[in-house]
């Protein structure tokens, strides 16, 4: 339903011809004769971008170049990576350990047009990894034992049992006095991912 006057904006609209149509009726409910028709032909838009990613999936820790041309006066990047950028040129990703990473760029032109493409960069293998070993595995009461522990692919670590707290990815600790004749230490590392944990 409509005013039977005033204006409204449309957009954004896509290439084509767009077709609106209006029918008004009056008071008795009767509608008019005529129909009124306006027809608008939209134009492609005149910017052009590519993007493109090296390789698709890197290993963790690895990186991968992207490569992007552009028609456009400016160009600026978001996402996985960010800031103005030329409007065409190639940039190195930089060590990636998220296990996807979506590399946005757009650009802009006269009258205010803009383009945006994007590129998605898988990491695999992403799942954490932990050593954990002790000094001594048999000791008498109230000695104590140095631990050792380090891990790859994790950006943090808690321990439990025996002995307890947040840890460093990788390092050396010593027990308490032990009294106790059974002693397990263990240790919890997770990596950058949502449910990539591993446990000593």
């Amino acid at each position: 339903m409509k005013a039977s006057s005033g204006s409204e904006w449309v957009g954004p609209v896509k290439e084509g011809q767009l077709k609106f149509e209006l029918t008004c009726t009056g008071a008795d409910g009767i509608a008019a004769d005529k129909l009124s028709t306006a027809s608008i032909d939209v134009a492609a838009n005149p910017l052009a971008l590519t993007l493109t990613a090296a390789q698709p999936s890197v290993n963790f820790g690895g990186e991968t170049t992207l490569s992007w041309q552009s028609n456009a006066d400016t160009c600026s990047a978001s996402g996985a990576w960010a800031g103005a950028v030329e409007t065409q040129g190639s940039a190195s990703t930089g060590p990636l350990s998220a296990e996807s990473n979506l590399f946005t760029l757009t650009c802009s032109g006269a009258g205010g047009l803009k383009i945006t493409r994007s590129v998605m960069v898988k990491v695999v293998d992403t799942d954490p990894t932990v050593t954990l070993s002790a000094s001594a595995y048999r000791v008498n009461p109230g000695d104590t034992v140095s631990l050792n522990w380090s891990s790859s692919k994790a950006t943090s670590c808690s321990a439990s049992g025996a002995w307890e707290g947040s840890r460093p990815t990788r390092g050396v600790a010593v027990s308490r006095p032990l009294v106790a004749a059974s002693n397990v230490f263990k240790i919890d590392c997770r990596g950058p991912n949502a449910g990539s944990r591993v446990t000593r």
